[in-house]
């Protein structure tokens, strides 16, 4: 679809991607049929990592807004590289972790796996003793949304390897409103469990809200507004 990609080919991901042409097609797919294909939607990325399916994405929703959130330094900056290899707007892209708590400073670790680029994470029960930890600023979606004027979410991916409950309760007074008309969020116990969370906590919480699970897309769920 004309979009540019520098990869490393030493990261498994990136290689799967040179090598099919896909990365978690059932989410890129997802997320088409919930954009708007003639007009302005908006679409944000909490774990945007390289840019592999925001990519995907805009090459075919040209038009859809997207607000990219990678907090990892080194994964960021080859975000920023794939960006710049396209001319694709509009797009926001911060180096910030987007958690329950605003402006303060967290502890980040990048992944001990060269050939997982993805696996980074922030402090949590398995990893605080760990040494390299890396100070990363902190966002809530609830913040962003309001300073940025943002009316309507039409679709907030979320791929955090595990802190997706921080994620969700930063946008409590988004998700109360429910300004957020989809979520695609990835549930994988054993990362959540490090988090003190688990899948069946995030559904509950949606559940509060007004959400309701839809479809399992990969290893992620879709959960959308129950009036939708």
């Amino acid at each position: 679809h004309g979009v540019k990609f520098d990869l490393n080919l030493a990261d498994r991901m990136q290689a799967i991607f040179y090598l099919t042409s896909l990365y978690e097609p059932e989410t890129v797919s997802t997320c088409l049929q919930l954009l708007h294909k003639n007009k302005k939607s908006i679409y944000i990325d909490v774990g945007a990592n390289i840019g592999l399916i925001t990519l995907q994405i805009k090459a075919r929703r040209p038009q859809a807004e997207s607000h990219l959130f990678e907090p990892d330094p080194a994964v960021f900056s080859e975000l920023k590289r794939n960006l710049a290899l396209n001319i694709l707007d509009p797009i926001s892209y911060h180096q910030k972790a987007v958690s329950d708590v605003a402006n303060q400073t967290l502890t980040f670790y990048s992944s001990e796996n060269i050939f997982e680029s993805g696996w980074g994470r922030l402090s949590n029960q398995e990893n605080k003793n760990q040494a390299n930890g890396i100070e990363v600023k902190s966002v809530t979606l609830d913040d962003y949304i309001d300073q940025n004027k943002i009316e309507t979410v039409d679709v907030l991916k979320i791929d955090v390897e595990g802190a997706e409950a921080q994620v969700l309760r930063g946008a409590k007074k988004s998700l109360k409103n429910q300004k957020i008309k989809h979520i695609i969020c990835e549930l994988n116990d054993p990362a959540l469990a490090a988090f003190n969370s688990s899948s069946a906590d995030l559904q509950k919480m949606l559940s509060e809200f007004g959400y309701k699970e839809i479809k399992k897309v990969g290893m992620n769920a879709l959960f959308s507004v129950s009036s939708l």
